[in-house]
Formats: structure tokens, C-alpha cells, sequence
């Protein structure tokens, strides 16, 4: 068994340390029981898969990475030579996303015998595998996913599919994945003037109720379910305004839909925001993601905002309580998945008493039960359990999936 009073020597493998992850990487380099090191690639244009430019309070070595303009996968080859040469005591590996690389990845450690804590989503839900190539690529991914020690998913959706895949419950972890929750709550406190500000600034008033989305705006987000859903509120509630925070390649198919469904006057395309993106949240009332995603989820409830959303990465089955701090949309099928959006908006903008109770409950699932502590020191355990075989959290309870 490892030295206990020794920090455990950690390399985190991801394609790119994108700036959302920096603070968690952060306060887990302050960890009294880890020392880490993230080993990444360099950006890929045009997609998400860019590198923070806020990577200074991290140890981290950037590799040369295959990669193409406009495409997600990438690969880091020579990634073994610096494993080689850093010898950790545990390897944290993004999970599937990492695919290429993770060949190389857990090479070196089977020839070193060095721990794997695989870090992932599981699967999508709702998500079949019906094409040949597709079924190839899951096969070869649960290959390089045995080959791990440990099991760290981002929710209950992850844990549920670790138990299907017949791992050990002892080698499953789950850290729900979450913003820097201590960093939204400073940020609630300092800005409240431009708040203020930004509020006149769009128009917002005291009668205004404001439907928020953040998140990159491409075709997998759904955003259109949204605008179809705005379209029909829009009568009955003239005072709600929707407000679109992000940008990318759909934001321009998505304007030209709100002209033709003639909500553009009431939707406002904010572009990307990143300093700033708490006042939009501090703006609005209601959070809305009617697609993929997830860290926008945890930072909607801290700013105290119900969410309504459909299928995500799978934390949402953990943050978000049906008829408590939000509503979660089972099905995949637009239609639905409108009418939903359509029936349970109507729910919280028709019902002021019912929306300040939710807000109430949305703050408090990230005040007491999912935070960054939490999610940090789940982490903590998992990569602690690699090195030494001892876990210090019980075991999790998967949270039921029950929803609209």
C-alpha cells in the first residue's frame, strides 16, 4: 500500500483542458493528497475542443496532436513519452471522447502496470447504436474501458451503466459533474451593479419573465425545440422574453428560424459570454436546455433557477428533481419533447408562488448536496482507491430516473 502522508503522483489525459475544467484541475492540484499534472493537446479550430487560455494555476504539458479543422477526435502519439517519463502513481483518463489517445494511454499503463481511473459519461441516453462502424467503435471503446481500474461516471446514469457492464461496485465512483460552484456564488455576490445594469440595458423589468439558455449553440443542443416552444407561449404570456447566451455554427440557421416563427423581436442572440455569463443567470427565471449538455445545469440551480431539460449527459437525472428543482423531458422525440417544454413553462410562468418555491429548491440541491467540494472530493476517493485500494466515501445511491 502507497505512503498515505506521500501526494499521489496524478497524470490527467484529456484532448484539450478546456476552461470550464481549469478550476476543478485547479483545486484538485491543491489537494494535500494529490499532485497533478494535466497532459493535453492543442486546440482543434472550430470546434469546442479548444484549451482555456486561464491555465496558469495548473501543472500541465500540451502535446502534439493529430488532428482536422471542424473534427472532435483528435490524438496525442507521443503522449507514452512524457507518461514515461513523469511515471505517475495514477492515470485519470477521459473516458471515450479521448478514443484515439487512449490507445497510447493505457499501453503505458498495462506495461507499467499503472492504475486507469476511467472518467466518463457512460453512454447517451436514449442514444442506440443501429449502424455497423457505430457498433465497432462501442466494442473497441468497452475494450479500452476494461483495461481501467476504476470507474468514475458523471452521474447516476453512468453508475447504472457500470452495473451493466458487470464492474465491481467497489471500482465505481461517481462525481456529478458540476461547474465551480464556490466561483458562481462569489460571483452572485460581486455583481450585483451589473446586474443592474444589464437588466436596463435589455430591456428587462419587473413584469419580465426571462427564459434562459447557455451553451453552444449546434444542432445537438435542440435549441429549435425551444424556439418552437417560445412560439407558443408567446400569446398567452407577452411578457416572457427568451434570452440565447452562446455561440457556433447553428446560431445563424436558429436567428432565421426566430424571424420566421416572429419571435425574433423578443429573443435576444446574446453571442458568447464567459466573465459575464453570471448576470444573464442572475437575470432570468427559468433555465432551459433542450438537449445535450450538462455543466449549465449545475450552474442554473446555483444562480437559483429551475430547469427544464430534456436528455443530457446524465447529471441532470441527479440535479434535476421532478416537480422540485426543475422537470426532466424522458423522450427524444421533438414533438414531445415540445409540448413538454410548452406544458411545464406554462406551469412555472402561470404560477409565480410555485416558481419562487422551485428557485428555492434549485439553490439548495447545489448548497447541499452537489458542489464542487462534493464533486472534487468524490475524485479524490476514486484516484485514492487506484493507488491504494481503499475507499473513504460510502458507496453512492443511484438516483432514480423517473420523469415527465
Amino acid at each position: 500500500m502507497e505512503d498515505s502522508k506521500k501526494p499521489i503522483k496524478v497524470a490527467v489525459t484529456y484532448r484539450v483542458c478546456q476552461h470550464w475544467r481549469v478550476p476543478i484541475f485547479a483545486r484538485l492540484s491543491r489537494h494535500p493528497r494529490i499532485q497533478l499534472t494535466v497532459l493535453h493537446g492543442s486546440s482543434v479550430p472550430n470546434t469546442k475542443v479548444t484549451n482555456g487560455d486561464n491555465l496558469d494555476d495548473i501543472s500541465h504539458v500540451e502535446h502534439w496532436t493529430i488532428k482536422k479543422s471542424g473534427v472532435q477526435w483528435v490524438c496525442h502519439p507521443l503522449i507514452w513519452v512524457t507518461l514515461l517519463r513523469m511515471r505517475p502513481d495514477v492515470i485519470l483518463s477521459e473516458g471515450g471522447s479521448n478514443f484515439f489517445t487512449n490507445f497510447f494511454v493505457l499501453a503505458y499503463a498495462m506495461l507499467t502496470r499503472t492504475p486507469v481511473v476511467w472518467w466518463t459519461l457512460g453512454e447517451l441516453q436514449g442514444k442506440r447504436q443501429l449502424s455497423l462502424p457505430s457498433r465497432i467503435f462501442r466494442a473497441m471503446m468497452q475494450w479500452q474501458e476494461r483495461r481501467a481500474s476504476v470507474y468514475l461516471g458523471y452521474s447516476s446514469v453512468a453508475l447504472r451503466y457500470f452495473q451493466r457492464m458487470g464492474y465491481p461496485d467497489e471500482r465505481c465512483f461517481r462525481a456529478v459533474n458540476c461547474v465551480d460552484t464556490e466561483r458562481v456564488f462569489a460571483d452572485i455576490e460581486s455583481r450585483q451593479s451589473s446586474v443592474a445594469a444589464l437588466r436596463e440595458q435589455i430591456g428587462i423589468t419587473d413584469q419580465t419573465t426571462t427564459i434562459l439558455f447557455v451553451g453552444a449553440l449546434v444542432r445537438s443542443k435542440k435549441i429549435d425545440r425551444l424556439l418552437h416552444a417560445y412560439r407558443s407561449l408567446r400569446d398567452e404570456y407577452p411578457d416572457a422574453r427568451l434570452v440565447i447566451v452562446g455561440d457556433g455554427p447553428d446560431r445563424s440557421r436558429l436567428q432565421q428560424l426566430a424571424a420566421e416563427q416572429a419571435i425574433a423581436e423578443q429573443t435576444l442572440f446574446a453571442g458568447q459570454v464567459v466573465e459575464q455569463v453570471s448576470d444573464y443567470f442572475e437575470i432570468a427565471d427559468v433555465f432551459v436546455l433542450p438537449g445535450l449538455g450538462g455543466l449549465a445545469v449545475s450552474e442554473a440551480l446555483a444562480h437559483g433557477l429551475p430547469v427544464l431539460c430534456g436528455l443530457g449527459d446524465g447529471c441532470e437525472v441527479d440535479l434535476v428533481r421532478n416537480g422540485e428543482s426543475g422537470f426532466r423531458i424522458s423522450s427524444n422525440d421533438d414533438e414531445v419533447v415540445v409540448s413538454a417544454l410548452v406544458e411545464k413553462l406554462k406551469t412555472l410562468l402561470g404560477q409565480p408562488a410555485t416558481l419562487a418555491i422551485m428557485k428555492e429548491n434549485a439553490r439548495n440541491v447545489i448548497l447541499k448536496e452537489h458542489n464542487v467540494d462534493t464533486y472534487t472530493a468524490n475524485v479524490v476517493d476514486a484516484i485514492g482507491y487506484a493507488a491504494t485500494g481503499t475507499r473513504e466515501l460510502p458507496l453512492p445511491t443511484i438516483q432514480s430516473f423517473d420523469a415527465d
